[in-house]
């Protein structure tokens, strides 16, 4: 359910062996792509309690004191 919620922005492919062999994983191999990626270092932040987005107009509606200083144009575009 939470999957077929989410808006996918890309896909990147995962090699899991330099034979590319659907039979074998080379987990260090996995790894190191997911690194390079950002991935491991996305799934560290989300678990720290930082959601990777928030829309515009929920950030406004929860942080009211700091969006004040804003004009009613910008709170306008993201409704």
């Amino acid at each position: 359910d939470t999957i077929s919620q989410t808006s996918t922005q890309y896909v990147r492919c995962i090699k899991p062996n330099k034979k590319k062999s659907a039979a074998e994983v080379d987990n260090a191999m996995v790894v190191d792509q997911l690194r390079c990626a950002g991935v491991i270092e996305a799934i560290r932040i989300s678990r720290a309690g930082f959601p990777a987005r928030m829309p515009l107009q929920e950030f406004a509606q929860r942080f009211n004191l700091l969006v004040r200083k804003y004009s009613g144009r910008a709170l306008a575009r993201c409704q």
